[in-house]
């Protein structure tokens, strides 16, 4: 393996935090989007 101790592993968990964070980030807007959506529907009904 040309990678120091622990190397690819530490480059799989930093990735994996990256995807978890924009996971969030984007169900985060998701919620926010069908909340302002259903809100609006709401007020013209």
């Amino acid at each position: 393996m040309p990678w120091g101790a622990g190397g690819p592993w530490r480059f799989s968990a930093r990735v994996m935090g990256w995807v978890n964070r924009s996971c969030a980030g984007l169900l985060a807007v998701l919620a926010l989007g069908v909340g302002l959506y259903r809100r609006s529907e709401g007020a013209a009904a």
